[in-house]
């Protein structure tokens, strides 16, 4: 108990006015940040995805504009030379086996076995991981006559948009801290500077005694409460001081 209540003693800066109210301030700024980063980050998530699927969506609407069919085997057309470089777009026969692609090197991901099913023909819009890396994937059967007689897949990695949140994720790594130490740096300031009346009231209380009440605190004058605080107690001990005046006065008449 004497060594809690030791250390507690030696806190006692800690729990003055002041750094109550530097670390109050640094909480509630603290939990804004975070509340923001997190908003700031999931929405960029969920805007950056948007963006994949309408560009996914509006590839996928140029490359069957421009599909060639021969014999009723189709085949990519020029579309592909107006595609971003990063998507990948592929062409399967109604089985699922892989006839032509814009990149040839690239594996793409594979197809789920609900779009190889006879009679599908609805556009997917799917998340799937080749190896390590995520892919969005758009899937589009190609009908002819009634009939599937391909699939096309058009697909973007979501390394870009990986790269772009892990970015968003270090800036405010970084950006938080920094807040954070400028925000502790001027609560202590300001704190210093809302209180620092407070301190002059306290020690010219301590130096006022009763033999010498001449003393004043003549702080400027503020409509705050602290201006409002300093005024009455210069008014106190003008009323204190003229009191033992009086008293002064009467116990030397009654003396003599």
């Amino acid at each position: 108990m004497t060594r809690l209540a030791t250390a507690w003693r030696s806190l006692g800066h800690l729990r003055t006015i002041r750094v109550r109210l530097t670390l109050w301030y640094v909480a509630l700024l603290v939990l804004i940040l975070l509340g923001f980063s997190i908003f700031l980050y999931v929405r960029l998530a969920r805007v950056l995805s948007e963006e994949t699927d309408r560009a996914l969506v509006l590839g996928a609407q140029q490359v069957v504009g421009t599909l060639d069919v021969q014999n009723g085997m189709p085949s990519l057309g020029d579309a592909l030379d107006q595609l971003p470089p990063a998507m990948l777009v592929v062409l399967f026969d109604p089985a699922g086996r892989r006839m032509d692609a814009s990149d040839p090197r690239v594996a793409s991901p594979p197809l789920p076995a609900a779009v190889l099913r006879p009679g599908q023909q609805d556009t997917v819009l799917t998340t799937t991981r080749v190896g390590s890396e995520e892919w969005r994937v758009l899937i589009r059967p190609i009908v002819e006559q009634g009939r599937v007689v391909a699939i096309l897949q058009v697909a973007q990695s979501a390394q870009q948009k990986e790269a772009a949140l892990r970015q968003l994720a270090l800036l405010m790594g970084l950006a938080i801290p920094t807040t954070l130490l400028l925000a502790i740096a001027g609560g202590v300031f300001l704190a210093g500077r809302a209180l620092g009346p407070i301190d002059r009231i306290t020690r010219a209380a301590q130096r006022i005694g009763a033999e010498d009440l001449s003393h004043r605190l003549q702080l400027p004058d503020s409509p705050d409460e602290v201006g409002r605080l300093a005024a009455t107690f210069d008014e106190m001990l003008t009323r204190l001081e003229q009191a033992f005046i009086r008293q002064r006065q009467f116990t030397a008449d009654a003396s003599h």
